[in-house]
């Protein structure tokens, strides 16, 4: 009996010291939505199998593995893919890059120190919609920073549009993500995100949610569905269509023109999403 113990227990032995390294503990930031925001769905990355050549690359640990995260005024505004650099940071390490300061008038790009591993940057345009990058310096811009992976969180300024039709937008996005690939590569990695819910001016001239990010969102989601692209839906994680803006105004999370966030919110967002990529990656 002994001996089949002991036989039963070096097999067990032997099997957990050859697991894979990505199947062992890996911390992650602990964000979690706030106890006061109703309708909250999980917060994770929709087929995050999409992403497994950039996980590969990143845990294969023989060179830099690059994140470059594209959109809007809340990317061009540092704080939100701030964030999403320090909860990434947590899981993947920080010593492929120089400890860079954050805010609006800094840098973006991140500096290198030539060792292997995660290598985060971020490019953002006020007003920006897909239409702004097809540019072709824009276009040279993201491939200059040679992405294995490419976040791309727009959305906000499309559903301002008073004439929004979601036909429209889904040919943007195509040709937006046919430009990526031309440019990148066929091996890039691409994420897209949801907007995050904003307001606009009422008749009264008070602020009403803007119902047109609703639509901009599900066509997003659908899109990538559709496309075999990794999907973070932060619209629906925040309460969707029912609660989403009023999550954030309870909360107190808005700037003055409902559109922009304050830095806690900015906070909440990306550790979150940075959150959602590292358990994609590790879990």
């Amino acid at each position: 009996m002994y001996i089949k113990y002991i036989k039963h227990l070096f097999c067990v032995m032997t099997a957990l010291i050859m697991l894979p390294a990505c199947a062992q503990q890996v911390e992650y930031d602990a964000t979690t939505l706030p106890e006061t925001f109703v309708g909250a769905k999980e917060n994770k990355i929709e087929n995050a199998e999409a992403l497994s050549l950039f996980f590969d690359k990143f845990k294969e640990g023989k060179e830099q593995a690059r994140v470059l995260h594209v959109g809007d005024s809340h990317v061009r505004g540092h704080f939100f893919p701030g964030y999403v650099r320090k909860a990434m940071e947590i899981s993947f390490g920080s010593e492929a890059m120089g400890n860079d300061p954050i805010g609006y008038n800094k840098p973006s790009i991140a500096t290198e120190t030539g060792k292997p591993g995660l290598v985060f940057s971020a490019i953002g345009i006020n007003g920006a919609t897909t239409r702004n990058y097809m540019k072709p310096e824009q276009l040279a811009a993201i491939k200059a920073q040679r992405p294995d992976l490419l976040i791309l969180s727009f959305g906000t300024n499309e559903g301002y549009d008073t004439e929004y039709r979601a036909e429209r937008h889904i040919g943007q996005l195509q040709r937006f993500i046919a430009a990526l690939r031309e440019n990148c590569g066929d091996s890039v990695c691409i994420l897209l995100t949801t907007p995050p819910g904003c307001l606009r001016k009422a008749a009264d001239g008070g602020k009403v949610e803007n119902k047109n990010n609703g639509i901009v969102a599900e066509t997003i989601a659908n899109f990538a569905r559709e496309n075999n692209l990794a999907l973070w839906n932060l619209y629906d994680i925040v309460g969707g269509d029912e609660n989403a803006c009023k999550n954030w105004q309870r909360g107190n999370y808005f700037q003055g023109d409902g559109v922009h966030f304050k830095n806690t919110a900015y906070e909440l967002q990306g550790r979150l999403l940075g959150q959602a990529i590292s358990k994609a990656a590790f879990y």
